[in-house]
C-alpha cells in the first residue's frame, strides 16, 4: 500500500493525531494503562522517558529564545545566551539523531517482521523521522547564521520560527509513535 504523507491526515505538521487507517491497526492498549502493564519498566518506559528528555530540550530552547527576543539584554550578553541556546540546540540535533537512526535500522525493521499490520503506521513515523531532519537542518542553519552575523531580531526570531516547527513536529511524532510502538513492547 502506497500512502501520501503529503495530505494532512499523514502529514507530521499538520496532524492532530493518528489517521484512522493506522489507528484500526494499533496494538489494543489503552496509553492510560500502560503504566500498570507488567511489561512497561523496561524498554515502554525507556522510550517514553527519552522521548519526555527531547520534549524537554526542545522546550528549553523555545524558552531561552523566547527570553532572547523579549529581553533588553546587552549586546555583548547576547553571545553568551546565544552560546547557551547552542549546546541544547546540539543536544537535541545528537539525542534525535541517535534515537531515530537505532528506530529506522533495528527497531522499525523488526516490529514490521512481529505486526505487519503496523507497516504503515511504522511507515509513517518513518517519514517524521526525514521531515524533523529537515526541520533540525533548518535550525542547525539558523543557529549558526545567529552566531555568525551577531544578534538581530530578526535572525533570532527565525531561529525561534525554526525551533517552534521542531518542537510542533517532535511533539505530534513522538506522541503518535507512542500510540504505535509502546503496545508493541508491552504485548512482545
Amino acid at each position: 500500500m502506497s500512502i501520501d504523507f503529503t495530505q494532512a491526515d499523514f502529514d507530521v505538521t499538520k496532524r492532530r493525531e493518528l489517521p484512522l487507517l493506522i489507528k484500526k491497526s494499533l496494538i489494543n492498549i489503552e496509553r492510560g494503562k500502560w503504566h500498570f502493564h507488567p511489561k512497561y519498566h523496561g524498554k515502554a518506559q525507556f522510550f517514553i522517558h527519552y522521548h519526555e528528555g527531547l520534549m524537554y530540550t526542545s522546550s528549553q530552547i523555545l524558552k531561552a529564545l523566547k527570553s532572547l527576543l523579549e529581553s533588553q539584554i546587552a549586546q555583548f550578553a547576547i553571545r553568551s545566551e546565544l552560546k547557551k541556546i547552542e549546546a541544547l540546540c546540539y543536544q537535541l540535533f545528537e539525542n534525535a539523531e541517535r534515537h531515530h537512526l537505532i528506530e529506522d535500522h533495528s527497531y522499525f525493521p523488526g516490529f514490521k517482521k512481529i505486526e505487519p499490520k503496523l507497516a504503515a503506521g511504522i511507515d509513517l513515523l518513518e517519514n517524521d523521522h526525514k521531515r524533523l531532519s529537515t526541520a533540525l537542518f533548518e535550525l542547525k542553519i539558523s543557529l549558526n547564521q545567529s552566531l555568525l552575523m551577531g544578534f538581530s531580531y530578526s535572525t533570532i526570531g527565525k531561529l525561534y520560527q525554526r525551533a517552534e516547527t521542531v518542537d510542533l513536529i517532535l511533539t505530534q511524532h513522538l506522541y503518535d509513535e507512542e500510540e504505535i510502538i509502546i503496545p508493541i513492547f508491552l504485548k512482545y
